[in-house]
């Protein structure tokens, strides 16, 4: 596989980990896929699985041109998830190529249940033979090859009843209790900015017979994905596309694999304005950016359907560089010298120079221009300045400079007499004299 995936999360075993935010100028753009519900027709007879062959050719496409750098699955992979039959006649022979290269992260649905003789594979035997999702394969999360983005998966088919329109699966309350804390567990450790969450099941829909069961999950889930920092959800399972901003989260359906997809006339039951839906096999290419995600719905044919962007920008959180300034000795009276530093970001902001705390100096900076500060004036003393430098992230960089101003010393006393002590006086004004008005000594760090 071309992707290793950071970090894996799931099994009841895992350990809590943290990551390290990327830093955003280094941060690389790259794509990934979201798709499903890529099971035949049962209506229409087992060989109808034009949905999946219209989508494979194009992801293939998109792998090649694109370098696409994992792709997941909402859901509803086969008919029959619980055959591997299945598996081996309609999903791996199209999907094979796409697949031998590029990560697939699978979400269950509830097909992944089914099985032709009527008895449900609950323990999703057959799925796990054949996806290579991490931790216990069934909810688990992992982090994008540069820490930017934060993926969590989790199964919507341990449902809590009431749900009328949950046929399969396990409508079993102790397991969604488990996943749900997991998930909570999960949201609330992750220390990355943005997060995408994938499951079979919309929260928000536009089939006038689910409502009720869009109800549920939102009171199940969405008060958890609001509070986790949650950015992207993408689902399945209603056999349309549609996309809508709830509480500030994008919610997609991307179940455009599916050959019995559903019409609405026009999509009547869009919840906002805002709303977008259609029925056509299709699929999300979507580009993570440094500024966010910029998701492309195509057609088989390659044509773009419709387009949003998620504005969430990488946080920057390296501070500025600075050149470290020396220490410096000033004879008293000397002019023309000054403290300089050197500074650099992607995004500088203000600079504060302070002399013994005290602020005497302030302005913006940009990256490779001096910043300077006068030493003209000073008493005899000793004196600590203090260089301070943002960006427009608030991420600062300071260093410290000393500043020792000596007395100038104009006559040297040349008595026969002198004593040890003051023949010793007297050698050291002697090289006082000799050596530069300003010297330099190795900085000390403050």
């Amino acid at each position: 596989m071309l992707f290793t995936p950071h970090s894996i999360r799931g099994d009841e075993n895992s350990q809590s980990l943290q990551y390290k935010q990327v830093n955003s100028s280094d941060f690389k753009p790259y794509y990934f896929i979201a798709f499903g519900d890529t099971r035949s027709d049962k209506q229409g007879g087992i060989d109808d699985n034009s949905g999946l062959e219209a989508l494979a050719p194009l992801i293939d496409d998109l792998v090649e041109e694109y370098n696409v750098t994992f792709m997941l699955h909402v859901g509803d992979v086969v008919e029959n998830g619980g055959d591997q039959d299945w598996w081996d006649s309609f999903w791996w022979p199209l999907m094979g190529d796409g697949a031998e290269d590029v990560q697939i992260y699978y979400a269950v649905g509830n097909h992944e249940y089914q099985s032709e003789s009527g008895i449900f594979d609950l323990d999703l035997i057959t799925f796990k033979a054949n996806v290579e999702n991490p931790g216990n394969e069934i909810y688990f999360s992992f982090n994008s090859p540069q820490n930017d983005t934060h993926f969590v998966f989790f199964n919507s088919e341990y449902r809590v009843s009431p749900f009328p329109n949950f046929q399969f699966a396990t409508n079993n309350a102790t397991l969604w209790d488990e996943q749900e804390a997991w998930l909570i567990q999960d949201l609330s450790e992750n220390t990355i900015e943005r997060v995408i969450a994938v499951f079979h099941r919309p929260i928000f829909g536009v089939n006038p017979t689910k409502f009720d069961d869009y109800l549920v999950m939102e009171e199940l889930l969405q008060e958890i994905l609001i509070t986790g920092g949650v950015d992207q959800v993408f689902v399945g399972h209603d056999h349309y596309f549609y996309h809508t901003v709830r509480d500030g989260i994008h919610n997609t359906v991307t179940a455009g694999g599916c050959v019995n997809m559903i019409m609405y006339d026009p999509f009547a039951h869009l919840g906002l304005e805002s709303d977008y839906g259609f029925s056509e096999f299709e699929l999300c290419l979507v580009k993570a950016t440094q500024e966010g995600f910029e998701v492309d719905v195509i057609h088989p044919n390659g044509s773009i359907l419709y387009e949003y962007n998620i504005e969430e920008p990488i946080p920057d959180t390296s501070p500025p560089t600075v050149s470290s300034a020396a220490d410096i000795v000033i004879i008293e009276g000397t002019l023309g010298y000054s403290i300089t530093w050197s500074a650099s970001d992607a995004n500088p902001g203000q600079y504060t120079i302070s002399q013994d705390g005290v602020e005497v100096d302030s302005g913006s900076w940009v990256t490779g221009t001096p910043i300077s500060y006068s030493l003209d004036g000073l008493e005899i003393g000793d004196y600590v300045f203090n260089l301070l430098v943002q960006d427009l992230s608030g991420n600062s960089v300071s260093d410290t400079v000393l500043v020792s101003v000596k007395a100038y010393i104009s006559e040297i006393p040349t008595s026969s007499t002198t004593t040890t002590t003051e023949q010793t006086t007297v050698f050291s004004l002697i090289l006082l004299g000799l050596i530069p008005l300003m010297y330099y000594r190795k900085k000390r760090t403050g």
